[in-house]
């Protein structure tokens, strides 16, 4: 069996070689895989962070709409408030021409009523002449 030691020496060392380069390269390996677990934990971490900005800029979306749909209730009704104000106003203007058509209509009749006892006080002067041209009983 002396013959065959050379050679299992020989494959030894080939042996030894062969598992140093695999215990190198599992180092690498193992140096690779920890590097590419970096490299996919820390977009992982940016990935979340990203996601909870799109969450937050979401939530702040639907605050931002549902004050929208509140600003537009209010418009709503200052809209129909305006609305209800103008026809108020139109119906005091209405009211307001009516007031001043009566005025009008009294001022006239005031100055019918004014010529009309002017011509009584005039017809009361006449007639009271006219009576004194008839002769009295008492006289």
């Amino acid at each position: 069996m002396r013959p065959w030691k050379p050679r299992t020496d020989e494959e030894g060392r080939g042996f030894a070689v062969v598992a140093g380069e695999v215990r190198a390269l599992a180092q690498r390996a193992s140096v690779a895989a920890k590097e590419i677990k970096e490299l996919i934990v820390v977009p992982s971490g940016r990935v979340q962070a990203g996601a909870e900005q799109a969450a937050l800029v979401n939530t702040n979306m639907e605050r931002v709409s549902k004050a929208i749909g509140q600003l537009s209730d209010v418009v709503g009704k200052i809209s129909a408030a305006s609305d209800e104000q103008r026809r108020g106003v139109a119906q005091i203007h209405e009211a307001i021409t009516q007031i001043d058509d009566v005025t009008q209509q009294n001022a006239a009749l005031v100055e019918q009523a004014t010529a009309a006892a002017q011509s009584l006080r005039e017809q009361a002067g006449t007639m009271k002449q006219d009576v004194g041209l008839f002769p009295s009983a008492a006289a």
